[in-house]
């Protein structure tokens, strides 16, 4: 995997033993996960293992995003794991205290064009809560389009998942 560049950042393959100590602010933020099925990491010890499951189950297809001149890893950007189909759900996270710069939808971008220059991946996709407007928002400007809605059925809620995709090719 490559490191990309864009006009302000630069995604660096995600390295657990460097990046978990600035991204672990990110993993302990109740707010990142009030859309997610996931549960809070309370020291960094835990993020790094989160990190290392991660790239093990994808293959090590995800970013550090990092924010010129800045060498500190502020989000990822990165597949799910591979459920052996060409189109590959994609998933993205930004510690808070950058959100509302465009740079989840910049990062993101770059990462979906890379992505579809691949051999075997097709298209790429997000399943987004219908409610967490700011990612519907990144989706929408790195280039994804709404092909559908989903019910779905959290322990404290009924929502509904948007499912943004962008091929390859046009269909």
């Amino acid at each position: 995997m490559q490191t990309l560049n864009t006009a302000r950042l630069d995604l660096i393959p995600l390295d657990p033993e460097r990046d978990a100590d600035s991204l672990h602010s990110m993993f302990d933020d109740p707010e990142m996960l009030r859309f997610s099925t996931g549960s809070l990491v309370s020291n960094v010890a835990q993020t790094r293992a989160q990190l290392a499951q991660e790239l093990l189950e994808n293959g090590g297809w995800t970013w550090a995003i990092r924010l010129r001149p800045s060498d500190i890893a502020i989000g990822t950007v990165g597949l799910f794991y591979d459920q052996g189909t060409p189109i590959r759900g994609l998933d993205w996270k930004l510690r808070r205290d950058y959100w509302g710069r465009g740079i989840m939808s910049e990062a993101a971008r770059a990462a979906i064009d890379h992505l579809l220059s691949q051999p075997g991946i097709d298209g790429v996709e997000a399943w987004i809560d219908s409610q967490n407007t700011r990612s519907l928002g990144v989706a929408r400007h790195s280039g994804l389009d709404e092909r559908g809605r989903l019910a779905r059925v959290y322990d404290d809620r009924v929502a509904q998942s948007v499912v943004m995709v962008r091929g390859r090719d046009a269909a």
